[in-house]
């Protein structure tokens, strides 16, 4: 199903959540408008994309990645779209350091590489994460950290939302109905 186009009637969802699915889509922005609309007043929008535009790397084109996010940019779309903003916040800020490390490094020696071989190091670079246990020792740390602060950067950004009680075009269709 093509996300910016759905098949779903108005009003159909409580809460719909959307991970690791906007930044595949080329208009982000209708993505969300149709979100919205699917939802049921004050229905919820919980969402996750990849963070650091300038961290696209082949990892990201191999993903079939079409961007990457800057808080202010979704923030912006997803107001824009008509949610009230519950929370934004990145998330991955104590792994960022080597992430960041890493994804320069593949920009630099990996980008001119053939797909196969980019391919080929991109699932390589996957199976060395998943050989990393404290990693997850580091998000759990994190989670508990970050329910007091704003997080200044990381590798994602999640974001809350809600449909308002009425949106605008309610509003005009029970003015002129």
């Amino acid at each position: 199903m093509d996300i910016a186009q759905c098949q779903f009637k108005d009003n159909s969802f409580n809460a719909v959540t959307c991970l690791n699915v906007l930044e595949h889509v080329p208009n982000d922005a209708k993505a969300l408008e149709e979100i919205l609309r699917i939802l049921k007043p004050n229905g919820i929008l919980m969402m996750s994309v990849p963070a650091s535009p300038h961290l696209y790397d082949l990892l990201d084109e191999l993903h079939f990645h079409v961007r990457r996010y800057e808080v202010r940019d979704l923030r912006q779309k997803t107001i824009g779209a008509g949610f009230d903003l519950l929370a934004i916040n990145h998330f991955g800020v104590l792994v960022y350091p080597g992430f960041y490390l890493q994804k320069k490094f593949n920009r630099l020696f990996y980008g001119k590489l053939s797909p196969e071989r980019k391919e080929k190091k991109a699932r390589q670079e996957t199976m060395a994460t998943r050989q990393m246990p404290w990693i997850e020792k580091l998000c759990n740390a994190e989670l508990r950290i970050g329910r007091h602060l704003s997080y200044p950067f990381g590798i994602r950004i999640y974001t809350i939302a809600r449909k308002p009680p009425t949106t605008p075009s309610q509003e005009r269709d029970h003015v002129s109905g």
